[in-house]
């Protein structure tokens, strides 16, 4: 009654594994993998500086092209909608840039400012 495919799912499976949960022993597939945490944890910290250097790379490359040279169009639709497509075009590149520049000016800029912070504290 209880074999076959559907053995698993069944109710009597369950109250044994229930049964083993309380003598203190870990079934198998709530046994901590330290690997996987490992992996999880090193993805969530690159990730975290990618997304935070992006934010310092958005910044070097203000200061280092403060110009945008923008024509506005002077009529039609067309002309409107082709400038706003570039203005997008223009904004995703920034994007993908200040990711990569990230990565090189967030250490750059924490140690900046972490020394501005030190000469301000002995000012005050």
């Amino acid at each position: 009654l209880l074999g076959g495919q559907f053995a698993p799912f069944s109710g009597v499976n369950f109250i044994r594994s229930k049964i083993t949960l309380q003598r203190g022993q870990f079934a198998p597939a709530q046994r901590v993998n330290f690997t996987r945490f490992l992996h999880n944890a090193t993805l969530f910290a690159m990730l975290f500086y990618i997304f935070s250097g992006t934010v310092s790379g958005w910044k070097t490359l203000t200061q280092l092209f403060p110009k945008r040279f923008s024509l506005t169009p002077s009529g039609g639709w067309a002309f409107i909608l082709g400038w706003l497509i570039g203005d997008l075009i223009f904004l995703l590149i920034k994007l993908a840039l200040s990711v990569c520049v990230g990565l090189i000016a967030l250490p750059i800029r924490t140690v900046k400012n972490i020394l501005r912070l030190r000469t301000l504290s002995k000012t005050t």
